[in-house]
């Protein structure tokens, strides 16, 4: 369906190469059903009407400061009503600094939404982080569906922490850390909540819709796949998020194709070096075989002559010593 190409070597890859970990971004989150599912399933927000909700995918949210990054977020969701913000981030690559990172986003959806310190405690804050890996391992968390960190704010007596004599308004502030890699043979669900969250996770790795176990899941991404509108946004989001990728598959194409090339031209060289050599040994065979010829006859011929000389032995006698035909013999004698 879609098709990038570096230099001459075309790589193809379209949307049922790809799961929900993959792209969710591009489309999956534009179905608010399916957000809303999201909300629900990983953090407990339920989402009464979707149309209080706003959904931006692919959001940046621009920094000032030269030289920075701005910061873009998978999606970021207002629900006006409730004045809650959320961020949902697709973590296929472990960069160590999961909770940190979710702190930063934290911090952009605060800062961002809505505008004002005298609005910000009255808005609940909350960043997923879902990872297809397991964020937690080689900590003594390792193996854990998900970690929930829920940001207090105390006033203290040196005011160290506060907002004009005020506690800083964190209150409500939650970061939520899937682990989209759980083993589930070994750490089944523990309760009703988790056995959720596992058909969530599972059906995040699914390419196939039919295979999906939540209808909402197979029904969202159904709908994405089958749109044809979505072919060249997703020939963008493919060529962004796989640019790297590609190069280096494409690199490691070539340079197999080249030591393919290398070895057939190394075969084929070392054929032909055979078959010159074969060549040449039976071109030398056969001057030799003529040299050996011309040798045998110049001693016949002698042989033929020393006897016409000292001997009284007959034309036909000397023609059978000397293997000679007779009438070379008798060319010699009168010579």
């Amino acid at each position: 369906m879609s098709e990038t190409t570096t230099g001459n070597t075309p790589l193809k890859r379209s949307i049922d190469d790809l799961d929900l970990f993959d792209l969710p971004m591009v489309g999956i989150f534009k179905d608010k059903r399916y957000t809303a599912y999201t909300l629900s399933t990983l953090a407990g927000i339920e989402v009464e009407n979707l149309d209080e909700m706003d959904v931006a995918v692919e959001d940046f949210l621009a920094n000032t400061e030269e030289g920075k990054r701005d910061m873009r977020m998978d999606a970021r969701i207002n629900i006006r009503k409730g004045e809650e913000r959320a961020n949902i981030e697709i973590q296929r690559v472990k960069k160590e600094d999961e909770a940190a990172r979710a702190l930063n986003y934290s911090g952009g959806l605060i800062t961002d939404f809505p505008k004002g310190l005298k609005k910000i405690p009255e808005t609940k804050n909350t960043v997923i982080f879902i990872c297809n890996f397991d964020p937690f391992e080689n900590t003594p968390y390792s193996g854990m569906t998900r970690m929930r960190y829920t940001l207090r704010s105390d006033d203290d007596e040196m005011k160290f922490h506060t907002l004009s004599g005020m506690p800083y308004p964190f209150d409500g502030l939650t970061i939520i850390i899937y682990n989209g890699a759980q083993d589930w043979k070994k750490n089944p669900p523990k309760s009703e909540e988790e056995a959720k969250i596992k058909v969530y996770l599972e059906d995040m790795k699914n390419t196939d819709p039919g295979k999906m176990t939540s209808d909402i899941a197979r029904t969202a991404c159904r709908n994405y796949k089958e749109d044809p509108k979505v072919v060249d946004e997703v020939k963008d989001w493919i060529i962004y998020k796989y640019g790297e990728q590609m190069k280096e598959e494409v690199a490691e194409k070539v340079a197999a194709e080249v030591a393919e090339k290398e070895k057939a031209l190394r075969k084929e060289y070392e054929e032909k070096l055979e078959e010159k050599l074969e060549e040449k040994l039976k071109e030398r065979l056969k001057d030799q075989k003529k040299e050996s010829e011309d040798a045998l006859r110049k001693q016949q011929v002698q042989i033929a002559k020393n006897l016409l000389s000292l001997s009284s032995m007959t034309i036909s006698e000397i023609a059978a010593a000397t293997k000679l035909e007779e009438s070379e013999v008798k060319k010699i004698s009168k010579e």
